[in-house]
């Protein structure tokens, strides 16, 4: 604590010297009154004819004419209706055929629903666009593009099918 007190106090001192520098200098405080030829300065700004301008500056308008045509009475482009595109078929869903919950981290066997091809992913790794995120018992949670996406593992009644 006695540490910081003295730190304090140097710092202190050193802006107390610079200000007693500042002032015997002779200069000008920072914010202090306008002189007189400021207002006139002010002045000659304002009575700035265009004409008098570079030709550079006059050549490169700060705006475009275009960006006033709403203003200045011209309609505005007609508006042209769209064609709804064609909706993309969802991407199928991979299938979850198998997880693994010890040792830990796990993971989960997917049969990709594209090329049938089974793939094993840990938690954080890739496949058939999801990423996974946890493994328990019966599900995996995955996340995709449409966000959170939960996979059961098939029951043996649904895989025997009818």
């Amino acid at each position: 604590m006695k540490g910081n007190i003295g730190l304090l106090a140097v710092i202190a001192a050193g802006l107390l010297v610079l200000v007693v520098l500042d002032r015997l200098s002779g200069g000008d405080p920072v914010g202090g009154p306008v002189g007189s030829d400021a207002g006139q300065s002010l002045e000659r700004v304002a009575k700035t004819n265009p004409s008098t301008l570079p030709q550079a500056v006059q050549d490169h308008p700060l705006f475009q004419p275009s960006r006033n045509a709403v203003a200045r009475g011209i309609e505005a482009p007609l508006e042209i209706p769209l064609v709804p595109e064609p909706a993309l078929p969802a991407p199928e869903m991979p299938t979850l055929v198998g997880v693994v919950v010890e040792p830990a981290p796990g993971g989960a066997f997917l049969v990709d629903a594209a090329d049938g091809q089974v793939i094993y992913l840990e938690p954080g790794q890739i496949g058939s666009g999801l990423q996974l995120r946890s493994v328990s018992s019966d599900r995996a949670t995955f996340h995709g593009a449409d966000g959170e996406v939960t996979l059961l593992l098939p029951t043996a009644i649904e895989l025997a099918g009818p």
